[in-house]
């Protein structure tokens, strides 16, 4: 195999962080912390450390899955610009700016850029499962996990009782179940990733459970991930790692010495990996994967995603107010998301005319909030003239995001909005 290959997680990881292009310490921290929590790791040390039992394949699965909202996010932030764009017929390509940091440069854009960026972002990171479904290898793995669960907690152990099977999806792109014992909830993410990978592919082909049935009537569009769905294999799975969870982590307490429970542990593991080794897969090469995703924290809107983030939450608000209502404010061709207040768009409603601003600042005498003194400035409102006036703003949004949540407590957010501005709801 040629040396220059990437093999393991590690050395992937060393050149995804190569120049800058991802920084776990500090911007992209929060990444980092969903990749934990998918790949079944504990914060205890050093990322790239943490990564020595993890494969490439892995870690690159777990950035593509994790990445995924982004593409979508791309995607209604284009529609938003374009529809901007196409009310201004002088002003073809719209411009965007983002001027949410004083102590830095806007961030600026034209929509052909964007549409660009969008573009690689949905290329990258909304391709499908690398699985074949089967059925016999993934009710294999269920009965793997099953037989495990017997082995490491023979004695009852009381589990909560298990959920009947619905005519709906479960809630997937959550964390592993967790048993406190490291080796084993790695183990278990392993083996959660696959359940996860099932329902993504599943919803993309179904998207409500009910739809399936009707290929039922037609048998040559009927496949082994059709008979998946109707056996309830993702429900099947994902009850047996929870029990397998809960009864490991009581077995120490039940008289199961810490030395049998290792032993049993790394059996399970053998058998749980050889498992899921035996689920049909589409080649797909890791190096590809990795040149794509170095693609995409390549482009200049990589380092600027948590400002992107606040403006994708502008278009829900658009969504909810109605696009066809609104009156956006471009000035010489440039849309403008500003820390001074700028004001984005405008409608008529049986109470008169509203404006939607962000980052707008009204004093306030006395907010409790840290870093504010003498006023409040919430990332998005909804007002009506005179917009100084306390009692003008009637919708006030505040955007978490990770480099501002330490910043901004949420309760201390609610305390002083609302004081400020007496008639505010506050979301």
């Amino acid at each position: 195999m040629n040396e220059n290959l990437i093999q393991t997680a590690q050395e992937c990881w060393g050149q995804l962080t190569r120049d800058g292009r991802l920084r776990p310490k500090d911007y992209d921290a929060d990444l980092v912390d969903e990749l934990r929590g998918r790949l079944g790791l504990t914060d205890t040390k050093d990322f790239h450390s943490e990564l020595r039992d993890i494969s490439a394949q892995d870690l690159v699965e777990g950035l593509l899955t994790a990445l995924k909202p982004l593409a979508v996010m791309m995607t209604d932030l284009l529609s938003l610009y374009e529809a901007i764009g196409a009310t201004r017929a002088s002003e073809p390509n719209l411009r965007v700016e983002f001027n949410f940091d004083s102590d830095d440069r806007p961030f600026e854009f034209d929509v052909q850029a964007f549409r660009d960026w969008e573009s690689i972002c949905r290329r990258v990171l909304s391709k499908r499962s690398v699985r074949r479904w089967e059925q016999g290898p993934a009710w294999k793995l269920a009965k793997v996990i099953r037989e495990g669960t017997a082995l490491l907690a023979p004695i009852h152990v009381e589990t909560p009782p298990r959920l009947g099977p619905k005519m709906e999806w479960p809630p997937y792109g959550q964390e592993a179940p967790r048993s406190g014992l490291e080796y084993l909830d790695s183990g278990i993410a392993r083996a959660w990733r696959v359940r996860e990978e099932f329902l993504t592919d599943a919803v993309s082909r179904w998207p409500n459970r009910e739809d399936y049935g009707t290929a039922s009537r037609d048998p040559g569009v009927i496949d082994e991930a059709h008979i998946m769905v109707s056996d309830y294999w993702d429900h099947s799975i994902g009850e047996e790692l929870r029990e397998l969870a809960i009864r490991a982590s009581a077995a120490p307490t039940l008289g199961v010495s810490r030395r049998r429970v290792t032993g049993l542990i790394r059996t399970l593991i053998g058998a749980l990996d050889d498992a899921i080794r035996e689920l049909p897969t589409s080649e797909r090469y890791v190096q590809e994967e990795i040149k794509d995703l170095i693609e995409v924290f390549s482009l200049l809107m990589w380092g600027k995603r948590h400002e992107l983030y606040s403006a994708w939450v502008f278009t829900r608000i658009v969504d909810a107010i109605g696009i066809q209502r609104l009156s956006f404010v471009v000035k010489a061709g440039r849309f403008s998301f500003d820390f001074k207040g700028a004001e984005l768009a405008t409608f008529e409603s049986a109470e008169g005319p509203f404006s939607v601003w962000t980052e707008m600042r009204t004093k306030y005498h006395s907010p409790v909030g840290h870093g504010r003194t003498n006023s409040i400035q919430p990332d998005f409102r909804i007002v009506r003239s005179p917009i100084d006036d306390p009692d003008s703003s009637i919708l006030a949004v505040e955007v978490k995001q990770y480099l501002r949540s330490a910043l901004r407590n949420p309760a201390d957010a609610l305390a002083d909005y609302t004081g400020g501005s007496p008639k505010l709801t506050l979301s």
